[in-house]
């Protein structure tokens, strides 16, 4: 247990006696106990221990632990030491740390067998659950430790799971390094849900409190939504993405979640209890999808109005109007609008307005599986009108419009009740032809506002009786002559009347015939003035 220095001696007749003999070196022992890396528990690691002289820079003696019992032993000359368990960085980085870190001990005049002991550093984590249940009963929460080995930030090697009760939980044994500490409880929201930790030499380390913020809600769509308005203990709205997306609710409770967005849904709103077990995602199934068009006009109008009828039957579907108009590019006013629409449902879209004329005069679009901002594109331009009148004012006045020197005809109408007409709009810079006629009439014009003059001719109206029962006689036939070489004969129609029209001015001779039948009277003198209806009733 001692060494002692070589010493030369010499011995006399003077000097009989030996010099006093001193040990230079007593043996000092240790202990390293058992320990393991963070990565593999068969891993070897150091066994080297390292104990340099106080005071005395670069004295070190290196001492080796042996394999199976962990003991070491040298020689060392008096003075203070200290003893340090040699850790290279890679071990540190694997959580092998010893404690103490360095023993400082004292060689005097005796060996040391004992007290000088390095044992593997672990230690104690302790964490807490705040949640929103009365009197913090959380119940039992699993919460993962998992070590974060080297520089690898995104790797994980899970090391332990223990149940939190009460709000509390502990991890027990826990070498140094770096750890990410996660609270496995998806249907409750956190202020944040894992905590990256350093583990050092304290015995205890606090791990920061997992504080529940709220409720999860899974929301199970296939478009994209603007959010959710929600309404129930609490309110506001939330932001979603397109799949399945988590958001939160901050109280527990019973809401109403209505989508917003382009969509239509089959329900307006889904009901969602934040205390069903298990959690039940919000599914949401679209039945239609808003399909944008606009019209670009180079008028600025406030008649703009499209009817939105089904291909498959030209029933209306909806009417679009009276659209705005906002000022869009090339100084053109853009009339925008929006149709909820069906996947694969096909319509046609027709639009109005009083002076415009648009290209295409028709639009259709098809429903698809999302909404389009702009599906369907339409444009006007201001056409042309052509009105006019009746004078005297006439009703019922047929009004041809043909196209140019030909006679193609582009539209027919009639007069109404106030014998004005009013067609359009039409292509402009294309000249067009006005005719107005009705039997009776004369009709001279349009003038220079369109106007047309009438001439009404007079008319004859006979009426025919059967004396016997008062009824009607249809067949007989009606002689009128007179005035200017007129003569004309026609048959009663089953109602036993006839029309003479356009006559002019005069005396006029009318004269019934039919087999077996006799008339009262036989013949009549009829006088005629100009424009005039008279009714002649013969039995």
């Amino acid at each position: 247990d001692m060494k002692f220095k070589e010493l030369n001696v010499k011995i006399t007749p003077n000097t009989p006696q030996l010099v006093d003999v001193f040990p230079s070196s007593f043996k000092v022992c240790g202990y390293v106990a058992p320990h393991k890396l963070l990565s593999a528990s068969s891993e070897k690691s150091s066994t080297t221990v390292v104990l340099s002289k106080i005071g005395v820079p670069g004295h070190q003696v290196i001492a080796e632990a042996h394999e199976q019992n962990g003991q070491f032993c040298v020689f060392l000359e008096p003075g203070i030491y200290e003893a340090a368990v040699k850790v290279s960085e890679i071990e540190k980085a694997k959580g092998l740390q010893f404690y103490p870190q360095v023993k400082v001990f004292e060689v005097v005049d005796s060996p040391i067998v004992s007290g000088i002991e390095f044992t593997q550093l672990k230690v104690k984590l302790s964490g807490k659950i705040s949640c929103h249940a009365a009197g913090n009963n959380c119940g039992e929460i699993p919460v993962h430790l998992q070590a974060i080995p080297g520089d690898n930030t995104d790797a994980r090697v899970p090391v332990a799971i223990v149940v939190s009760k009460g709000g509390i939980y502990t991890f027990s044994d826990i070498l140094p390094g770096k750890y990410q500490v996660s609270v496995d409880k998806d249907d409750w929201c956190w202020e944040k849900s894992n905590h990256v930790i350093n583990v050092g030499t304290a015995e205890v380390t606090n791990i920061p409190t997992f504080r529940q913020t709220g409720y999860t809600v899974t929301f199970v769509h296939h478009m994209t939504l603007r959010g959710f308005k929600v309404n129930a203990a609490a309110s506001g709205n939330l932001a979603v993405k397109r799949g399945t997306t988590r958001s939160c609710v901050s109280a527990a409770g019973t809401y109403d979640f209505t989508p917003v967005g382009c969509h239509g849904f089959a329900q307006p709103s889904v009901r969602w209890n934040s205390a069903t077990t298990p959690p039940t995602p919000v599914r949401l199934i679209a039945v239609s999808h808003s399909m944008g068009g606009r019209v670009l006009s180079t008028e600025n109008v406030k008649d703009m109005f499209i009817n939105v009828l089904k291909i498959k039957n030209a029933k209306l579907f909806t009417k679009l109007g009276p659209l705005t108009g906002k000022p869009g590019a090339d100084g053109k006013m853009a009339y925008n609008f929006e149709l909820m629409v069906s996947e694969g449902e096909n319509l046609m879209l027709e639009p109005t307005a009083g002076t415009l004329l648009f290209s295409p005069p028709r639009g259709s679009l098809v429903g698809a599986n999302d909404c389009i901002n702009l599906a369907v594109e339409l444009h006007a331009e201001k056409g042309r009108l052509i009105e006019g009148s009746i004078i005297p004012p006439s009703a019922g006045i047929k009004i041809t419009v043909t196209r140019g020197t030909t006679d193609e005809v582009v539209v027919i109408t009639e007069t109404n009740e106030d014998g004005k007409f009013k067609i359009g709009p039409l292509q402009g810079g294309v000249d067009y032809r006005v005719k107005a006629e009705k039997e009776g009439f004369v009709l001279t014009g349009p003038d220079a506002n369109g106007n047309f003059n009438a001439h009404k001719l007079a008319e004859v109206i006979v009426e025919v009786l059967d004396k016997a029962d008062n009824k009607p006689l249809q067949g007989v036939l009606l002689s009128l002559s007179g005035g200017e070489s007129f003569r004309r004969n026609s048959q009663t129609g089953a109602d036993g009347k006839m029309t003479f029209s356009s006559l002019s001015p005069s005396e006029y001779f009318l004269r019934p015939m039919m087999k077996e039948y006799r008339f009262e009277p036989p013949s009549k003198m009829i006088t005629v003035k100009e424009g005039a209806t008279v009714n002649v009733q013969l039995k």
